[in-house]
C-alpha cells in the first residue's frame, strides 16, 4: 500500500487515493472514471480498494459475527429478522453478508470471503432467505393454478 506521503513520488500516493475514490464513487452508482478494465488492472497489482480492510472494519466483521454466533446459540437458527428489536444492527449486518455474497457469486467486487462463507455456514447460515419459502412456494402454487386452468380449459 502506497502512502498518502510518499516522499520519493508524491503524485503516486494521491494518484493511489483518487483510484479508491473513484471505485467508491462507481460502487455508489455515481458518475467514475473507474471501470472494469482498470479494476482489473489494479487488482492483478493485490491493489487495496480500502486501506481499513484489515483494520476497523475487519474487527467489526468479526464483532457482528459473534452476535450472530450468540443469537443462534440462544435461537438455534441463524436466520435473523430484518427488524429484531433487541439488535436491529444484525438484522441489517446479515443482510448485507447474503449481499455481499449475491454479489461475489456475480463476478463483483465483494468483502465476502472464503474464510467468512465458512464460518457463517458453520451456523448453518442461509445465503437465500427466500429459498423454500414465499417465492418458491408461490411459483408452484400459481403453477398449479395454470394447470387446473389448463385441465378446465384445454389451453
Amino acid at each position: 500500500t502506497v502512502p498518502a506521503k510518499y516522499p520519493p513520488d508524491p503524485k503516486l500516493g494521491n494518484w493511489v487515493r483518487t483510484q479508491r475514490r473513484q471505485y467508491q464513487r462507481m460502487q455508489e452508482g455515481k458518475t467514475s472514471h473507474m471501470n472494469k478494465e482498470r479494476i482489473q488492472l489494479l487488482e492483478g497489482l493485490a491493489f487495496q480498494w480500502s486501506i481499513y480492510k484489515d483494520t476497523w472494519s475487519e474487527k467489526g466483521w468479526y464483532a457482528q459475527f459473534k452476535r450472530l454466533a450468540e443469537f443462534h446459540r440462544i435461537h438455534g437458527t441463524a436466520t435473523v429478522p430484518a427488524k429484531y428489536p433487541p439488535d436491529p444492527k444484525l438484522g441489517n449486518w446479515v443482510r448485507t453478508q447474503r449481499r455481499q455474497y449475491q454479489r461475489m457469486q456475480e463476478g463483483k467486487t465483494s468483502h465476502m470471503n472464503k474464510e467468512r462463507i465458512q464460518l457463517l455456514e458453520g451456523l448453518a447460515f442461509q445465503w437465500s432467505i427466500y429459498k423454500d419459502t414465499w417465492s418458491e412456494k408461490g411459483w408452484y402454487a400459481q403453477f398449479k393454478r395454470l394447470a387446473e386452468f389448463h385441465r378446465i380449459h384445454g389451453t
